[in-house]
């Protein structure tokens, strides 16, 4: 089942669930933003060629196995599947990250990232959360709600920090989308209290186009909560059709000013929402999309914001683990 997570995911429901942006004028579908690549399908091949080429490598420079461990604090009794990834020839207990995916579930994006986490000295523990529950992934093949899989964002915390060759206190999460937001919600006391209760804590939190636009209707509509003062950053496109332009600095603007201080953000010029998909362009319904409304979402792949996220996030990492600054990956 592991397996099935990890290799498949992303084909089959780019095939099932979304449209080429070129046949949007067909079907009389317009997008308010729209950010092409710029590139044609071969250099997103080559791109692809690339990432198994990466892989290889990642696999002679980390130890790669497959794991799995329970989910905490949640309502249903699950075990969590997961790529577990450790630097070879790195001495002492090491860092580590965990990742979590968006609605599609493992589909490459996590790899690409682990694999410049791992050459940079830090373990990675990617984890599938569709496949215990059944779920194909995709906006009608996920949870109802994104607490529904915070257990499994804890579960994999208290994994790492029980594992041998990982350094409790630096364990830090990153995601995309879906997983995004799970990243923006570990880092505030009122789920750090419910689901570790004192025993654990992430360390840092990057969050990939975490849909700004609900964090930022839920502030106004209830007002800021208490963030735990572990360094949080927010990496978003200027041209994502999830949410408006500002949002994710307008909802950093919000929150508590003792809370401000350890929030950052970046947005990218011309990155669409998933910028570091790995495949061709093309637009899928989201009802969620839109601050709820619903609508159609553009995934555009953009290989240098791409290189460029990745270069934040080893250095984000590095930097709050105390680690010497590092980029040649």
């Amino acid at each position: 089942m592991v397996d099935v997570g990890f290799r498949i995911f992303a084909e089959t429901l780019q095939i099932k669930q979304s449209l080429p942006v070129r046949a949007l004028a067909d079907k009389g579908i317009s997008l308010d933003s729209y950010c092409p690549t710029g590139e044609d399908t071969a250099p997103v091949t080559a791109a692809q060629r690339e990432m198994a080429e990466g892989a290889a490598i990642l696999r002679a420079e980390a130890e790669s196995m497959d794991v799995s461990f329970p989910a905490v604090g949640g309502r249903r009794a699950l075990t969590i599947p997961a790529r577990l990834q450790i630097p070879r020839g790195v001495e002492g207990k090491v860092p580590a990250v965990v990742i979590l995916h968006g609605s599609n579930g493992v589909d490459g994006r996590g790899a690409f990232y682990a694999e410049a986490l791992n050459a940079s000295g830090i373990a990675t523990l990617e984890i599938d959360m569709w496949t215990p529950r059944g779920l194909l992934g995709g906006p009608s093949g996920r949870p109802k709600t994104v607490e529904e899989t915070l257990p499994d964002a804890f579960g994999a915390l208290f994994y790492l920090a029980g594992h041998p060759s990982i350094d409790p206190s630096r364990i830090g999460v990153m995601g995309f989308s879906w997983g995004g937001v799970m990243t923006l919600k570990t880092a505030f006391k009122e789920n750090q209290d419910r689901f570790a209760q004192g025993k654990h804590e992430f360390a840092a939190h990057l969050a990939f186009y975490p849909v700004c636009s609900y964090f930022k209707k839920t502030t106004l509509e209830k007002g800021p909560t208490g963030a735990t003062g572990a360094p949080v950053h927010i990496l978003a496109g200027e041209k994502d059709d999830y949410d408006e332009p500002g949002d994710c600095r307008d909802y950093v603007d919000l929150l508590l000013p003792e809370d401000r201080k350890h929030f950052g953000v970046t947005v990218y010029p011309d990155a669409c929402h998933g910028w570091d998909q790995q495949g061709s362009e093309a637009i899928v319904y989201d009802p969620a999309a839109k601050a709820g409304k619903g609508g159609y979402i553009a995934f555009s792949p953009n290989h240098s914001v791409a290189e460029e996220s990745r270069e934040f996030a080893v250095s984000f990492f590095r930097e709050h683990f105390g680690m010497e600054a590092k980029t040649d990956y």
